[in-house]
């Protein structure tokens, strides 16, 4: 047998320890069996995404998030210097309805960013 040569520390809390000591009771073996046992025989899935991978993509969502700000500002501050100027009343209705389609959809880009940027956190904070 190998020279065991390494005492690894760990804390865990309450609910861990517990199901330290059920699996301890269940397998009939001491702590350092049943943590050398599951170290050896793991059975680990592989991670969904490389985590320097997922930081970048992070980085990424976060400038297109930025960059759909900014459109949404152009798309205001258009509507608000053509409000000014006055227009004839149907092109003023066609250019209302095509600056809101605008908008609703920057806004629903930025859901969608939102979202992704979300779940991507959230599995990069599992690992």
């Amino acid at each position: 047998m190998a020279r065991q040569n390494s005492i690894p520390s760990i804390r865990l809390d309450d609910l861990e320890e517990n199901k330290l000591m059920q699996l301890m009771e269940q397998h009939n073996m001491k702590k350092t069996e049943l943590v050398r046992s599951l170290i050896m025989n793991a059975k680990l899935k592989p991670p969904l995404i490389d985590k320097t991978v997922g930081l970048q993509l992070l980085e990424d969502i976060r400038r297109v998030g930025t960059e759909v700000n900014k459109m949404g500002v152009n798309v205001n501050q258009i509507a608000k210097h053509l409000n000014q100027q006055g227009l004839k009343d149907e092109h003023a209705e066609r250019l209302n309805n095509t600056l809101f389609q605008m908008v609703k959809e920057q806004q629903d880009l930025k859901e969608e960013v939102n979202k992704v940027w979300q779940q991507l956190s959230t599995l990069l904070a599992k690992r």
